[in-house]
């Protein structure tokens, strides 16, 4: 049974009386900082949402424990359990069976023939089908303990897009905002910015089954970090720097700080040109956002909680810089020498004192164009 901070009281209170009168075996997740913990992922994506876990004496107990547990917390908050079957749409109650044909040394379980709970009525069966009738899922590229993002076709235009996927009641923080908040932020940051090529542009945004989807354009091309596979030399980083330099000028322009730029979040198209992906953690200059990053890349007073600034990206970019001059995350040892010119403006960058960093993308466009100019 899943359960957020919010919510765990309340669900331990309406399950218990129904697993004290049939003599059930259970556990639960010690405290609310403990359900914090596993649905923030920590223990893995397979245990997000498993606040209360029933052992049932038998498949009989099993369904009767099912359709009472879901009976009993109905309307209370929980996110999905992404590795179980839920008992129907939005219930809390998630569940798992098999069945095995040997011993303890027979390695394989091999499944029954039917869903035992679907077959006594007190499960709904599943269906697969495109998401809004239209959008049809071809791969998962990612999955968190927030949702997931998916490569997939629209059967209506015949494109491919990627869909974002925001679980139901996933990380709930204390405000009571969850993941589905931070996707509906991630959509006006990127409607805010359109049209602009360098960022992906919002198709559609559909809320199904408790999840929110954000449909995007599709940025054919390689991450970064995928393409990155040694040091770039100098003329290959400061033009690639160059490039994220205008692209978060321009969000700096729109009142936006992007507070998230690492390798896995720039793609590199065929054409050359650099885009950006992934905007959940962007918020307006001098806004309190997440406290949150990629460590190496993001500043301290990012990860510290302070307003967003333009300096949380000057120091995104230095450490992106060191990443093409040298092929390895900042703070790497042994990470090899660097071009005088290049090695100034990096250091630069990520000065910890954040006013003594380039005030802006301009700034610090000037300067790595002047990086292996003639003196």
């Amino acid at each position: 049974m899943s359960a957020t901070p919010l919510s765990a009281g309340d669900v331990l209170a309406r399950a218990l009386p129904v697993l004290l009168e049939a003599g059930a075996a259970f556990k639960i997740a010690a405290s609310p900082s403990v359900v914090a913990a596993l649905n923030e992922g920590e223990g893995g994506i397979s245990q997000v949402g498993k606040f209360l876990t029933v052992y049932p004496r038998d498949e009989e107990q099993a369904v009767k424990l099912a359709e009472a547990l879901d009976r009993a917390t109905r309307g209370l908050r929980g996110p999905r359990v992404e590795t179980d079957r839920e008992l129907r749409s939005g219930s809390l109650v998630h569940y798992r069976y098999t069945a095995f044909t040997g011993g303890p040394h027979d390695p394989e379980p091999s499944p029954p023939t039917q869903d035992p709970f679907v077959a006594a009525g007190v499960a709904e069966a599943q269906e697969h089908h495109p998401i809004a009738g239209r959008y049809v899922l071809v791969s998962t590229l990612h999955r968190s303990a927030g949702g997931s993002v998916h490569l997939a076709a629209d059967v209506d235009s015949g494109a491919a897009c990627v869909l974002k996927r925001a679980g139901r009641d996933a990380r709930t923080g204390p405000d009571g905002r969850d993941a589905r908040d931070h996707l509906r932020h991630e959509a006006s940051v990127l409607e805010r910015l359109a049209p602009d090529p360098r960022f992906p542009a919002v198709r559609d945004l559909i809320e199904e089954t408790g999840d929110l989807y954000l449909v995007m354009e599709h940025l054919a091309g390689r991450t970064l970090g995928s393409e990155v596979t040694g040091a770039c030399g100098t003329e290959r980083a400061v033009a690639r720097g160059r490039q994220l330099a205008s692209a978060l000028g321009a969000i700096h322009s729109a009142g936006l700080v992007y507070r998230d730029l690492d390798p896995a979040n720039v793609i590199v198209g065929e054409d050359g040109v650099v885009r950006l992906v992934d905007f959940e953690l962007a918020c307006d200059i001098g806004s309190t956002g997440e406290a949150a990053g990629t460590p190496g890349y993001c500043s301290p007073q990012q990860i510290a909680g302070a307003p967003a600034a333009v300096a949380d990206d000057v120091h995104g970019l230095g450490a992106v810089l060191y990443f093409l001059a040298t092929g390895a995350d900042p703070g790497a040892p042994n990470a090899g020498a660097l071009e005088q010119g290049l090695a100034r403006v990096i250091a630069r960058c990520l000065d910890e004192d954040p006013d003594a960093r380039y005030p802006s993308m301009e700034e610090l466009d000037s300067a790595l164009a002047e990086v292996g100019a003639p003196s």
